[in-house]
């Protein structure tokens, strides 16, 4: 991967936007980003971690303080918000879990009954039938990529 020889500069282009400059070109770059040990962690993190003396402790999760222990009786992925470790507003949520579903039509039945609220990859079947339902926001574009990495 040799991240410090590919990454020759990161820029501040403004208060929420870094510029990564490259020595060349490099097609999984955003791929390597998404990896556990390439976390980018919010500028407030880092300024309460300095400030606490402990700027090598990164525990960063949904880059909110949430843990993994609360009210997960089916055995899936939950995430809660930690109150005492917030910074600064608290999210819109208190609590996200991961649905792992292969099925593409499953994925879209749960979206349908609100089960989820975010689906990967439809079947091309359905798209036409998500575009005229008004509950159903599309939010990806052709090519596209999304991800979520979780420490």
């Amino acid at each position: 991967m040799g991240l410090p020889d590919l990454i020759s500069e990161v820029k501040k282009v403004d208060d929420n936007t870094v510029q990564f400059v490259l020595t060349r070109p490099e097609a999984p770059f955003l791929a390597d980003l998404a990896m556990d040990f390439a976390s980018i962690l919010s500028k407030e993190y880092a300024d309460n971690m300095l400030k606490a003396g402990t700027p090598e402790k990164v525990d960063s999760i949904l880059s909110v303080p949430a843990h993994s222990s609360c009210c997960n009786t089916r055995k899936i992925p939950a995430f809660c918000i930690k109150p005492s470790r917030l910074l600064g507003t608290k999210p819109k949520i208190d609590r996200l879990v991961f649905s792992i579903t292969p099925d593409a039509s499953v994925r879209y039945a749960k979206l349908q009954k609100n089960e989820c609220q975010v689906m990967p990859y439809p079947n091309p079947a359905d798209i036409a039938r998500m575009k005229e339902d008004k509950n159903i926001t599309p939010a990806g574009t052709a090519g596209s990529e999304r991800w979520l990495s979780l420490l």
